[in-house]
């Protein structure tokens, strides 16, 4: 009886303490990714704040956000299995100057140099999160 008990704790200790392992432990996958929506939603905050937009500028940001974050989506889509990095690489950053060229067209000057330098900080923070992981 008693061997039962003790054996009884020692899984629940077990299972206790693995539902309290922290989810940084867990390998990152593409299905913990947030969705388009969020990502835009999130992205639009940011820009709001950091470049004071305007009312009249916001709905205009916002559109062109959503867009980029459905195009980007579909692009992983098409490469989620194993696909030409190059192309991958290339059709990225024809989006982003088409995305950039919109933003330009709505932000005054200021609020776009302060965009680029948004953008500049991510790029930056992407690449020393990928270099973390090698």
């Amino acid at each position: 009886m008693k061997n039962t008990l003790l054996l009884l704790a020692a899984v629940a200790l077990t299972a206790t303490c693995r539902a309290q392992t922290p989810a940084a432990a867990t390998p990152a996958s593409s299905a913990s990714r947030p969705a388009p929506a969020q990502r835009a939603e999130r992205q639009i905050q940011t820009l709001t704040q950091e470049l004071n937009l305007t009312a009249e500028q916001a709905p205009k940001v916002e559109r062109i956000v959503q867009a980029q974050q459905q195009e980007l989506q579909a692009l992983r889509a098409q490469t989620s299995g194993g696909g030409n990095r190059r192309k991958l690489f290339q059709q990225l950053k024809a989006s982003q100057e088409k995305y950039n060229g919109q933003f330009r067209a709505v932000l005054t000057p200021e609020q776009f140099t302060r965009y680029e330098q948004l953008q500049a900080q991510r790029r930056e923070q992407l690449r020393a999160a990928r270099q973390n992981r090698q």
